[in-house]
């Protein structure tokens, strides 16, 4: 199942484009490490298997796509992650609540 985020997220593209330039590790090594955690912390937040499934792809991919805001002195790829990933779910969270209140 993690593997699949590297072909939904074209991740593949990204790092091609800028991991010489960022010096991110390769994808599918962050995705097998840290997509556990990632799954884990999405879903303390959604219920919805694929709103957690889309939150952790994006997770991934804003690493990739702005690899310039991760900063290895301030913290691990397990942190920053971790954040974007709260970060993430907290957002979308709220965006399906309000969603839902206006179907009400």
């Amino acid at each position: 199942m993690l593997r699949s985020f590297c072909r939904e997220c074209n991740l593949r593209k990204c790092v091609m484009n800028d991991s010489k330039k960022n010096r991110l590790p390769d994808p599918a090594e962050l995705i097998r490490q840290y997509g556990p955690l990632i799954w884990k912390i999405v879903s303390a937040y959604l219920d919805n298997p694929d709103d957690i499934q889309e939150c952790v792809n994006d997770t991934f991919c804003e690493l990739y796509l702005h690899g310039e805001r991760y900063d290895p002195d301030k913290g691990s790829y397990a942190a920053f992650l971790s954040a974007a990933a709260r970060n993430k779910a907290c957002l979308l969270y709220t965006s399906d609540a309000a969603d839902e209140a206006r179907s009400v």
